[in-house]
């Protein structure tokens, strides 16, 4: 034990006398030292860093070009757009719908961590397992669509309601064409 604390003794002196040098002695090290010696260069040296850029390449505001402004997209306006309706007993994409279906595509395709739900519904005409059948047809035809204007896939779920929401309790021709229908849902 007394040579343990007697070593440690020692080295601790060691270190502190060791770390007292004064700066004199720090100074005459460096006195020799040529600082103002000319390394040959005409004028300051350009440097390449480990990218191959050197400091007459830094970047400036004037030499970053502004990126292209990324589409705005209202959303006001997609959801305004988001119903496709259906002919009776059909899931075929009408014409007419291909415009707001096209709005719709370029939005999630500008916007890949966007996602959609597709819903679809039918009237009430037919039995509850014939309409969950159609409504998924018809939401499964929207999806088709927005995946072949280049829409990924990962993005679009589908629901089919049926008719278990219906948006008009007419009983009409009219109010059956308002239930036959698939709509966009934004997340």
């Amino acid at each position: 034990m007394k040579k343990r604390n007697l070593y440690l003794s020692l080295l601790s002196s060691f270190i502190f006398v060791a770390c007292s040098a004064s700066d004199a002695e720090t100074d005459e090290a460096y006195e020799d030292y040529d600082y103002d010696y000319d390394y040959g260069y005409e004028e300051e040296p350009v440097f390449e860093d480990d990218f191959g850029f050197n400091d007459d390449e830094l970047v400036t505001d004037e030499t970053i070009e502004e990126a292209p402004a990324e589409p705005k997209f209202d959303m006001s306006e997609l959801n305004s757009i988001n119903t496709v309706n259906f002919d009776f007993d059909r899931q075929n994409i009408r014409v007419e719908f291909t415009n707001a279906l096209d709005k719709h595509a370029e939005y999630l395709i500008a916007n890949p961590n966007a996602n959609a739900l597709i819903e679809g519904h039918t009237d009430d005409r037919g039995s509850q397992g014939y309409n969950i059948a159609l409504g998924d047809r018809r939401a499964t035809s929207v999806m088709n669509y927005l995946v072949d204007q280049g829409v990924s896939r990962s993005q679009l779920q589908i629901q089919s309601y049926g008719e278990d929401k219906p948006i008009d309790f007419s009983r009409t021709e009219a109010g059956y064409a308002k239930n036959r229908r698939a709509v966009i849902i934004h997340n």
